[in-house]
């Protein structure tokens, strides 16, 4: 990544356009990990 930072050329762009998808990644993960742990809370519900 530092590498991409240093590289001051057009590829700025793409490096732009890199970090833009991780943090989406990032954001899906964590609504996934939301859902999983009401999951849980359901299924613990359920067991009492």
């Amino acid at each position: 990544w530092q590498l991409l930072q240093v590289d001051h050329s057009p590829s700025d762009s793409c490096c732009c356009q890199q970090q833009q998808q991780q943090q989406q990644q990032q954001q899906q993960q964590q609504q996934q990990q939301q859902q999983e742990q009401e999951q849980q809370q359901q299924q613990q519900q359920q067991q009492l």
